[in-house]
C-alpha cells in the first residue's frame, strides 16, 4: 500500500486512538493511516503504547482497590490533564470497557485537605481503569494536539528523535512532529533544522546539536547551538544547559554549549533574556552577549554589535535574504538541486541580497553597527560527506558591486519598502586548494540577524 503524501505524522497521530478502537467511520482515511503506519516506526510505536494502555486498564478493572491516598492522587492528576478532555475520555473508556459498573462521578480536583469518601470496590476499579487511560493515553493522544512541535527539515537535513523512555534514535521524515519528553539531534553534516511551536515560536538547531523538550516551554540543550525566536505568548520559555539557564522574555537569541570549554554562551538579537547560573542572575539586552561555565556565574554582558539594534533596524521578520554562488557561468542559489561546482584556482564569488518586506523605510546595519561573515565547513568526501574536516570563518574579501551604492564604510544604508540591497563578494580560496574534489558548505550571515547556506564543490 502506497503512503498518502497528505497523511503526515501530525494528522495521523490525531486519529490513532480512534484507529485503535476501530471508530474511524471514513474507510478511506483508515486505509491512509494504515499505509502511513506501514512506513512510520514512530507512529507504530505510539499505536502499540495506546493498545498496551487499554489492555492495562482492562486487566486492573476488577482486581485492584487503591488506597485513599492513591485515589486522591489519581483525581489530582486527572484534574491536571483537563476537565474537558478528562470527561470525554471517561465516557469513551467507560463505553469500551462495557457496563460492568455504575458510571463514575464527574472528575474534579479535591480540596487540599479534604478526605476522599470510601467508594465501592467496583466503582473504584472502574475509575482507576479510566484514570489509567486518561493519565497514560494523554501522553499519546490528548496531549498530542496540545504539545506537539512540528519539525521542519531542509533539503539535506539529517535529524533523528528519541521517544521518552527509549534508548533508540529513529530517523525523522518530513512532516514529523515531537512532543514533550522527546529528544532531537542533528547530524554533523546536516543543515539547520527548525522546531515550530503552536504559537509561532521557532527553535533553529545548528548541525551537530542535541536537545530535549522537557516541558512545553522548556528545552534542555545537551550540546551544539540553537537560535530561539520566541513570540510574546512564549514569555518564560527557558533553555536549560549544564552551565546555566536562559529564560526568554519575548525575544530572539542564540545559545551554544561547548563540551570542550565546559561553557554556555548566549547572544541576544532582540528583546531581553534572563541568564542564571549558580544563583547569579544577569539580564542580557539585545546586542549583548554573556557566558557561564562550570562553577562560573554569567559574566557581565558586553556588546557583540558595535551598538544594539533599535526598532528602526531591519530584523529577521522584516527581510528576505538570499545567498548565491558563481560557478563560472552564472549564479546558483542555495535552493538549486544541482550542486554548484567552482574552479579551485579561482576566487569564490557570492551574491548577497536583502529585501525589505515591510511598508516602511528601515535601516540595514553595516559598518559599526554590524557586518557579515562567511563560514566554510569542509566535508570529507571519502566518508560520504558525513562529517566536517574543518570550519573556517572569514570576513576577508573584495567588494565587487554594491546596489544601492549609498553604502560607505561605517555608514548605514536606508532601504525603502520593497527595496533590495545587493552586493557581490569575492573570497580567495587559497586555503582550500589542497581540498580539491571535496565538498564544503558555505554559510553567510549578515548583520547577525539572518543566515543562509549553500553547498558547493571544488573542482
Amino acid at each position: 500500500m502506497t503512503p498518502d503524501p497528505d497523511i503526515t505524522c501530525d494528522n495521523a497521530q490525531e486519529n490513532l486512538v480512534a484507529y485503535v478502537q476501530e471508530e474511524i467511520g471514513d474507510r478511506k482515511l483508515a486505509r491512509k493511516i494504515e499505509a502511513h503506519l506501514a512506513e512510520c516506526e514512530i507512529c507504530r510505536r505510539q499505536v502499540a503504547e495506546i493498545r498496551r494502555t487499554f489492555q492495562m486498564a482492562r486487566e486492573t478493572y476488577h482486581d485492584f482497590v487503591p488506597s485513599e491516598q492513591v485515589w486522591k492522587e489519581l483525581l489530582e492528576r486527572l484534574h491536571r490533564v483537563g476537565a474537558g478532555a478528562g470527561q470525554g475520555v471517561l465516557r469513551n473508556v467507560q463505553e469500551r470497557l462495557g457496563p460492568k459498573s455504575e458510571s463514575p462521578p464527574p472528575v474534579a480536583a479535591p480540596a487540599p485537605e479534604a478526605r476522599v469518601a470510601p467508594r465501592s470496590r467496583r466503582m473504584i476499579a472502574a475509575v482507576l481503569s479510566v484514570a489509567a487511560i486518561v493519565v497514560l493515553v494523554a501522553g499519546a493522544a490528548l496531549l498530542l494536539s496540545l504539545t506537539r512541535f512540528r519539525v521542519v527539515l531542509k533539503n539535506g537535513s539529517q535529524v533523528s528523535m528519541r521517544a521518552p523512555g527509549d534508548d533508540r534514535w529513529l530517523e525523522m521524515k518530513p512532516g514529523g512532529s515531537i512532543g514533550v519528553g522527546a529528544s532531537v539531534r542533528t547530524e554533523t553534516a546536516s543543515f539547520n533544522v527548525v522546531l515550530e511551536y503552536p504559537d509561532g515560536s521557532r527553535i533553529e538547531m545548528s548541525p551537530d546539536t542535541e536537545l530535549k523538550i522537557v516541558e512545553e516551554k522548556a528545552v534542555k540543550l545537551e550540546r551544539g547551538e540553537l537560535t530561539a525566536d520566541i513570540m510574546p505568548s512564549g514569555a518564560g520559555f527557558t533553555v536549560r544547559t549544564e552551565f546555566g539557564d536562559i529564560e526568554a522574555l519575548g525575544t530572539r537569541f542564540t545559545v551554544s554549549v561547548s563540551r570542550r570549554d565546559l561553557s554556555t554562551r548566549l547572544r541576544v538579537h532582540e528583546g531581553r533574556v534572563r541568564f542564571t547560573q549558580g544563583g547569579v542572575e544577569r539580564i542580557v539586552e539585545a546586542g549583548y552577549e554573556s557566558h557561564a561555565g562550570r562553577g562560573m556565574a554569567p559574566v557581565e554582558p558586553r556588546a557583540f554589535l558595535k551598538k544594539p539594534l533599535g526598532e528602526r533596524y531591519l530584523t529577521p521578520e522584516c527581510l528576505d535574504v538570499s545567498l548565491s554562488v558563481f560557478d563560472g557561468h552564472g549564479y546558483r542559489d542555495h535552493l538549486s538541486l544541482e550542486m554548484p561546482r567552482i574552479p579551485s584556482d579561482a576566487p569564490l564569488r557570492v551574491r548577497f541580497e536583502v529585501r525589505n518586506k515591510t511598508d516602511r523605510e528601515l535601516t540595514l546595519p553595516t559598518g559599526r553597527t554590524g557586518g557579515w561573515e562567511i563560514t566554510l565547513m569542509v566535508k570529507e568526501e571519502a566518508s560520504g560527506g558525513g562529517g566536517f574536516l574543518r570550519k573556517d570563518v572569514t570576513t576577508a574579501g573584495v567588494m565587487l558591486t554594491d546596489k544601492p551604492s549609498t553604502r560607505m564604510e561605517d555608514k548605514e544604508v536606508r532601504i525603502g519598502p520593497g527595496q533590495v540591497y545587493q552586493f557581490e563578494y569575492e573570497i580567495a580560496l587559497e586555503r582550500l586548494r589542497m581540498l580539491k574534489g571535496r565538498k564544503y558548505d558555505l554559510v553567510g550571515s549578515y548583520c547577525l540577524v539572518s543566515s543562509q547556506a549553500v553547498a558547493v564543490e571544488v573542482k
